[in-house]
């Protein structure tokens, strides 16, 4: 099974069927341009081949989801359901943009 966004198969590499719908990119994304895999903004290098992605892409870009969260220390956007920063062994901060502490 692969996902809709590959171009290739990821364990034979035989190439994906014409009738299959083509993926949306999101803004920020970018393809590989050693493998062609399509790879989200956050990852600095190339899931598949491990080819160095964009040197920087812009934040104004990346498609945040309710909960993510930008690590204090590197900058790197996490998922909401990461505990640490995926780039560097950052903790996520214990409150998150909007969230407070009772004052009792």
């Amino acid at each position: 099974m692969n996902f809709q966004r590959n171009q290739h198969c990821l364990k034979c590499n035989e190439e994906k069927p014409s009738g299959v719908s083509e993926i949306e990119i999101k803004k920020g994304d970018w393809i590989c341009s050693k493998c062609s895999f399509i790879n989200f903004s956050r990852n600095i290098c190339c899931l598949k081949c491990n080819t160095e992605g964009p040197k920087r892409v812009n934040t104004n870009e990346v498609e945040k989801k309710k909960g993510d969260w930008d690590c204090p220390r590197c900058g790197f956007m996490n998922f909401a359901s990461n505990k640490n920063c995926l780039r560097c062994p950052e903790p996520r901060p214990k409150r998150r943009t909007g969230e407070w502490h009772c004052p009792k």
